[in-house]
Formats: C-alpha cells, structure tokens, sequence
C-alpha cells in the first residue's frame, strides 16, 4: 500500500472479480484480496457488496493520505521561506558590514593604492584607482544583496504550485533583457577585444585581493575568521582560484567548444 501510494491517486482504486474472490488493486498493485466468508464476517448481503465497501475505505484512505501530505509540503514550504528569509537577512547583513570594512581600508590605507598601469603607460593614478575600488564596493555591495533577495523570491514562489509560473514571468523580465545585451555586446566586439577586457579585469582583482590580504597579514586589517598567520596562504589560495575560474569560463570563449 505505501509503495502504491505515491504513484497512484484514489480514482486508481478498482475491484476485480475472479471466481470467488475479489481483489482490489491500488493502480497496479493488489491490496487485498476478499471472500465470501470476509463479506459474511462483515454482515454484508454478498461479496460484491463487500468489495466495493472496502474499495470505498481505501479511497476515502487514499484521500486523506494525499491531503495530510499535501499540507505536509506546504507547512515545510513555508518553514524554509522563513529559513531562507533569516539566512538571506544574515547575508544582507555580512555584505554591509564586509563592504564597510573594505571601504575603512581604503580609507584607512590610501598609501597603498598602487596606480594602474600597463608597462610605461598609467592607465589610472592612486586616486581614481582608490575612486574607482570605492565605487566597485558600493555597487557590488547593492548587486549582490539584491541577488540575495531575488534568488530568494524565486526559491519561494518555486515552492507552491500556485506560484510557481510566475518564477518564469520573472526570471524572463528581470533576467532576459542583461542576456540580450550581454549577448549583443559580446558578439559585436572582436574576440582579442573581450579577453583583454577579461584579463585586465581579472588583474584588477587579484591585485586588489592581494592589497586585501596582505593589510591583514600585516595587522591593519582584522578578521574574525582569519588570523595574520594564514593571510598570506589564504591570499594564494583564493587568487588561484579566481585564476582557475577565469580560464574555465575563458576556455569555451577561446577554443569554441
């Protein structure tokens, strides 16, 4: 019975005469299997009687069975929108408070800004590079707690059948016009054109990450989770990293496949 349950529904329930025994089946799979003698110990007037009687039990079982699940999964959906709605506000706020250091230490240490350049030519100074890792913060800081609050609508309206189309109203409005320009963008420049854009890009952030974890290692950063001693590791350990991710993203746009 547990194994035919998740597959079958209660108009699944049938009674099936063989000679003097009637069996009832749940979809394909045999429940019970009665007799007259069963129809008498019941007080029915005949077999057939008996049969549909249990056969009625099991449908009103069945039912009730969907229904108990059916508010099981909705009581669970609402937990882990709540769940997610704490993780999502914790999150919100480890991003201001990651970006507000970040910000401090730009303040805090405009001697090390280094300027930007590309062999002899100096594409920014100290300031504007400063400007610039500010601005970057700022937005990124905005960009990923509105993710945050995105992914979790979708992941909420995901959970309920009578909201779940509207995940793909939503993903189309909010998501389809950046792939568009993202894909029209990316098509009209040359190729050399995109990798030199992702190379510089990719520099400006592991110089930045560098900057980052080497204040820490020297002590004019402080973290709860990373102590002076492992800044330096730690600081080799993510640039690698963002190295290994660059070029599996880079590798597709490269070689074409």
């Amino acid at each position: 019975l547990k194994d035919a349950f998740d597959d079958a529904s209660p108009e699944d329930v049938r009674v099936e005469r063989s000679g003097e025994v009637a069996t009832i089946y749940l979809g394909q799979a045999p429940i019970v299997q009665l007799t007259s003698a069963d129809a008498a110990a019941a007080g029915d007037a005949n077999l057939d009687v008996h049969a549909d009687s249990v056969a009625a039990e099991l449908k009103e079982a069945v039912e009730a069975e969907k229904q108990r699940t059916a508010l099981a999964g909705r009581i669970l959906a609402v937990c882990l929108v709540v769940f997610f709605a704490v993780v999502v506000l914790y999150l919100w706020r480890r991003i201001g408070d990651f970006a507000e250091r970040a910000n401090g230490w730009l303040e805090d240490n405009p001697h090390r800004i280094p300027e930007l350049r590309v062999r002899t030519l100096t594409l920014l100074n100290p300031a504007a590079f400063r400007s610039g890792l500010a601005l970057a913060i700022s937005v990124g800081k905005w960009v990923s707690q509105l993710t945050l609050v995105y992914l979790w609508l979708v992941a909420g309206l995901s959970f309920f059948e009578t909201t779940r189309p509207y995940t793909d109203r939503i993903n189309g409005i909010i998501l389809q016009p950046f792939l568009a320009l993202a894909s029209r963008v990316a098509g009209s420049l040359p190729i050399t054109v995109v990798v030199a854009i992702a190379v510089l890009v990719v520099a400006i952030i592991l110089r930045v990450v560098g900057l980052f974890f080497e204040s820490v290692r020297e002590g004019t950063t402080e973290l709860e989770w990373l102590t002076p001693e492992l800044a330096r590791p730690t600081s080799i350990l993510v640039r690698a990293g963002l190295v290994l991710v660059t070029l599996v993203f880079a590798a597709p746009v490269l070689t074409g496949h």
